[in-house]
């Protein structure tokens, strides 16, 4: 399955959404866990300006690796850091590149009151340029790869 996380309505293509709007193909919070979604069923993911919306991104950053395949892609976009005009009141939290890169092998949550276990490489990341009511504006994507062998090698051993 290729899944559009925040996509809002159903889309006219292979993608099935999962947004909290009720057009959408899976109908849920995605700030309640767990998502409704088997472990390992997706082979794409994408997420177009919805982390920076989400009481816990790493939680969902958790959900997504959960559901990912192993070598499944996961196409972010989200507001570059530095753009004032992404300073939305309903924005909750603004990342900076380095974020991305820190989710492999462990991760700790902000609060330090766990650790999750994921492995988010980065493959591809940059700035990208655009515009938003005629103004131009930046904004930021990068795409991560799920390597989950080595969680199962040390599956296979324990």
């Amino acid at each position: 399955m290729k899944l559009d996380i925040g996509g809002g309505a159903k889309r006219n293509d292979d993608w099935k959404t999962i947004d909290i709007n009720p057009a959408a193909d899976i109908v849920h919070d995605l700030d309640k866990f767990p998502w409704p979604l088997e472990n390992e069923s997706c082979d794409e993911l994408y997420s177009n300006h919805t982390l920076e919306h989400l009481k816990e991104p790493l939680k969902a950053m958790e959900e997504a690796y959960r559901i990912a395949k192993d070598g499944t892609i996961f196409h972010i976009k989200i507001p570059w850091w530095k753009e004032d005009m992404f300073s939305s009141p309903e924005h909750r939290n603004y990342f900076k590149p380095l974020w991305f890169n820190k989710l492999n092998n462990y991760a700790y949550s902000q609060n330090m009151k766990h650790l999750c276990k994921i492995n988010w490489k980065v493959i591809r990341e940059g700035k990208i340029r655009g515009k938003h009511n005629k103004l131009k504006v930046y904004g930021y994507e990068v795409w991560l790869k799920a390597d989950k062998q080595k969680e199962i090698s040390n599956r296979q051993r324990g």
